[in-house]
């Protein structure tokens, strides 16, 4: 497994989720880890984990307090907020995660007609 995008964002989280938290993530296939500091990730120690797939990746409403904010609604699971410094660091993040998202259909697409027309 590589990774494939890692950097900081802020993520809303805390006892309430009311407090925007610095947070390493990176980018793995179709996990997005988090850790506490980049010195935790260099040694794998990651507090937690979205699963991208199946999830919905969309830029959150203007409406928030905090700019450039990513909302990713995992699958029958909790709503994440993670907010980027500047709108090309959130355009950046999108595209990363919405490309492995669709890599991920794409590959599992071609293994089923490789499958199908090895059966004809």
């Amino acid at each position: 497994m590589s990774t494939s995008f890692e950097g900081s964002l802020r993520k809303l989280g805390g006892p309430l989720h009311t407090t925007w938290q610095w947070r390493w993530f990176r980018l793995v296939e179709t996990t997005l880890y988090y850790f506490k500091s980049s010195t935790e990730a260099i040694n794998n120690l990651a507090i937690g984990h979205i699963s991208l797939e199946d999830a919905t990746i969309t830029k959150a409403p203007s409406e928030w307090r905090v700019k450039f904010v990513i909302a990713i609604q995992a699958l029958g699971r909790r709503l994440y907020l993670l907010a980027a410094t500047s709108e090309q660091e959130q355009e950046m993040w999108l595209l990363h995660l919405l490309l492995t998202q669709k890599h991920k259909r794409v590959r599992t697409a071609q293994f089923f007609f490789s499958f199908f027309f090895a059966c004809l």
